[in-house]
């Protein structure tokens, strides 16, 4: 919740104002519904008018899978200086909304139904179940998981009784409800889920399927379309499409893994139509990997002769699982030594492709293959020397070892992140005093904290003496930072892992570079490294 709303609120139980109810609603923010029930009870009938249609109004906005944060918040207690004008909220009691008239607005026996009292729910839950219109059975659904058990069992017996074509509606918007109480819930709801399902499988049903395809809540999206895949009047292929092209990634992917068995079923009848190609080829444009990886397995087992051109272009793909999808397909349909066609990629001189062609290089070449990726460490584009780095770090990183010290010092933080993965591994190549220098002295941030993580991988007393000697001599208040952080990490491995014995010299310059950063380690950090120095040697 906002500043300002908070600052509305306030205002609000200072002094009750219709014109701030206005605000509030207007805000569209959700977190001001528990604070605004209080005015339902307000003594002016203008306040509660406007109280109703400022909470009516937010919870229109609400997604159905908030409810439950909703219900839960209703029911904490107010804070103390709010207290005294929400009393008639606190003490609300079951016999008041018993008698309250027919026409009273729902939003108040819906507020009730959150009430803290156990009891004033289960009277809110009864009025609830003689609403006639179907908008009760959200507020309903989330009573069927209440921790009393009359409430419950009140709320299920309203549901059975509702369970009717003409609110088909009201159960899909509230889908996310039903489904959640299916082995989460304090009863067994299985066959009420059910019972749900079927009814919305009804043919009668579908024109609110049809319209809820479209609903800007991705899970009812969702649910729509695989309810309208399970019925036999529906156009499968126009239902992928639709599916394939929708924004929400989730439904792109459930789409996606139906197509496979769906073609599976029509395979099994011995005619397989040319549309589901023009599905694939979807599949195969999208912008997102999981996709195009599905879309080569479907082409590949179910349309081989097709999928030759797409798997070759697999090979040049940005993406690591494309690439490896690719090659795991082509062996069946046109063998290729894999590491000569990344070698032609290479000197076919297209600038484009060649982060591409390293990378393929760097993953199905050998060691041999390491000098020619090599002659590019110093290449202009960033995403080239970026592949380099990790092609070399996969065939002979030992090798080149000067390559990888010299791209962490690259004023790209990227590259110099790649060169520090690999010097981690080979920190016995390395020379430690340099490492020391880079962090004290060079200005890029990303470089220092690099250096670090690389000095922290040292032998453990080689790592403590450069991480405390940094500690006495930046002037760095990032890099101070970071090196305690390092030392809580130190600590924690030291608890757990096997450590050389401390010679006396070694143990005298620890102890004084520890008593030099004594005034930037904090007392039990300080402590804890002493007692491992002085336990740890001759």
């Amino acid at each position: 919740m906002s500043i300002h709303v908070e600052y509305l609120l306030d205002q609000l139980y200072e002094q009750e104002s219709v014109d701030l109810l206005v605000q509030i609603k207007e805000s569209g923010q959700l977190a001001a519904i528990p604070y605004l029930k209080s005015f339902l009870f307000s003594e002016r009938a203008d306040i509660v008018r406007a109280a109703e249609n400022a909470i009516s109004d937010l919870l229109l906005q609400c997604p159905v899978s908030e409810l439950i944060w909703l219900s839960e918040r209703c029911r904490e207690t107010l804070p103390f200086h709010y207290q005294q004008r929400g009393k008639a909220w606190i003490e609300l009691q079951p016999e008041t909304v018993l008698h309250w008239s027919n026409d009273i607005h729902p939003i108040q026996i819906i507020m009730a139904s959150f009430h803290w009292d156990g009891y004033v729910r289960e009277v809110a839950v009864q009025r609830l179940s003689q609403f006639q219109n179907g908008s009760e059975i959200p507020w309903l659904l989330i009573r069927l998981n209440d921790w009393v058990s009359p409430i419950r069992f009140k709320a299920y017996r309203a549901l059975k009784q509702k369970i009717h074509i003409r609110n088909t509606e009201y159960f899909i918007q509230s889908i996310w409800l039903i489904q959640r109480l299916v082995g989460r819930g304090k009863e067994h709801h299985e066959l009420l889920n059910t019972q749900i399902q079927q009814l919305i499988a009804e043919p009668e049903a579908r024109p609110a399927l049809e319209h809820y395809m479209h609903s800007t809540d991705v899970y009812i999206r969702q649910f729509c379309y695989n309810m309208m895949l399970k019925t036999e009047a529906a156009d499968r292929y126009d239902l992928f499409t639709s599916a394939l092209q929708d924004h929400a990634l989730a439904i792109r992917l459930w789409a996606a893994r139906q197509i496979d068995q769906a073609i599976e079923v029509e395979k099994s009848s011995e005619k397989i139509s040319n549309q589901w190609l023009d599905i694939v080829y979807m599949m195969l444009a999208d912008h997102f990997p999981a996709l195009r990886r599905l879309a080569l397995d479907i082409l590949s087992y179910h349309f081989p002769m097709q999928a030759e051109t797409a798997l070759i272009d697999g090979l040049m793909s940005h993406n690591l699982t494309i690439r490896e999808t690719a090659r795991r397909h082509l062996p069946k349909i046109n063998p290729i030594p894999y590491a000569e066609y990344y070698l032609d990629q290479i000197w076919n001189g297209n600038e484009s492709s060649l982060a591409v062609a390293i990378a393929g290089l760097g993953e199905t070449g050998t060691a041999e293959d390491a000098e020619v990726i090599a002659e590019y460490k110093d290449h202009t584009q960033i995403k080239v020397r970026k592949a380099v780095l990790t092609a070399l770090g996969k065939l002979k990183p030992t090798a080149y070892i000067d390559v990888f010290s010299q791209a962490l010092v690259d004023p790209q933080p990227g590259v110099s992140k790649i060169a520090k993965q690999t010097l981690i591994q080979y920190t016995y190549m390395l020379d430690r005093e340099r490492l020391i220098q880079l962090v004290l002295n060079c200005p890029l941030s990303h470089i220092s904290r690099n250096a670090l993580r690389i000095l922290f991988a040292f032998d453990s007393w080689q790592s403590l003496d450069s991480l405390l000697r940094i500690l006495v001599q930046t002037e760095h208040r990032i890099v101070e930072h970071t090196v305690n952080h390092l030392l809580d990490g130190w600590i924690t491995k030291a608890n757990s892992q096997f450590r050389a014995e401390l010679s006396i010299e070694m143990k005298k310059q620890l102890l004084c570079y520890l008593e030099q950063s004594k005034s930037v380690l904090d007392q039990g950090k300080h402590r804890t490294l002493e007692w491992i120095i002085q336990l740890d040697s001759k």
